[in-house]
C-alpha cells in the first residue's frame, strides 16, 4: 500500500480532551459509521472535532504510531486513560479485496431473499445519481422500442451495459440497432 494513510484523533469540544485515536484516510477520520458504542455515547453527549496528527504515512507507519499514541494516552476500558478505543491499535481493514470464494459465499447467502416491489422497480429503472450517459433514453431503430436508459436497453438484448455505452458514445464501433435519443 502506498503512502496515503494518516493518524487522526477525535477531540471533545466541551473539554478539549482526546477521546479516540485512529488510522485511515480523511473520509474515515470524519465518518460516524462503524464506531464502537463507547464512541457513540461520547459523541451523543458532546460535539467533537477531528485533528489530523500526521499524514503521508504507510499503513505500517500509521499502525505503529497508533499503537504508541494509544499506549501513552491509555484506554478507558482498561482504566489506563480516557480513550474509547477498544483495542491497542495496529490492526484494521486496509481496503482488502474479497476472494472469489468469499464472494460466492456472500452471493449464496443472499440468493433467494425476497425483494419488495419498490426495490425491484428501482433495480429496473435508471438510477437518479447515475452518470449522465446512463440516464439517456435509447431507441432500437429496428423495432422502434424506446428504453429509459442504456442499462435497460442493454439488458433487453443480453449485453453488458458498459459495452453498449461504449458503442453508443462512439468509443467502440456500434454493432447494435440502438441510438441515443
Amino acid at each position: 500500500m502506498g503512502v496515503n494513510r494518516l493518524l487522526y484523533s477525535h477531540v471533545r469540544l466541551d473539554t478539549g480532551v482526546i477521546f479516540y485515536i485512529g488510522v485511515g484516510d480523511v473520509k474515515r477520520s470524519r465518518t460516524k459509521h462503524h464506531r464502537n458504542p463507547h464512541w457513540h455515547n461520547i459523541v451523543n453527549k458532546a460535539s467533537y472535532k477531528v485533528v489530523l496528527l500526521q499524514g503521508g504515512l504507510s499503513q505500517e507507519q500509521a499502525f505503529l504510531l497508533e499503537v504508541d499514541f494509544i499506549r501513552i494516552l491509555g484506554r478507558a476500558d482498561q482504566g489506563t486513560g480516557l480513550l474509547c478505543n477498544m483495542t491497542d491499535g495496529g490492526e484494521g481493514g486496509t481496503g482488502g479485496k474479497r476472494t472469489p470464494a468469499q464472494c460466492k459465499k456472500i452471493s449464496d447467502a443472499l440468493m433467494g431473499r425476497p425483494l419488495s416491489e419498490s426495490h425491484k422497480a428501482s433495480l429496473r429503472g435508471p438510477r437518479p445519481n447515475a452518470k449522465p450517459h446512463a440516464r439517456k433514453k435509447v431507441i432500437n431503430t429496428l423495432t422502434g422500442e424506446i428504453h429509459v436508459s442504456m442499462v435497460q436497453a442493454a439488458r433487453s438484448v443480453h449485453m453488458k451495459p458498459t459495452t453498449l455505452a461504449a458503442q453508443l458514445r462512439g468509443d467502440n464501433k456500434n454493432k447494435t440497432d440502438f441510438r441515443i435519443l
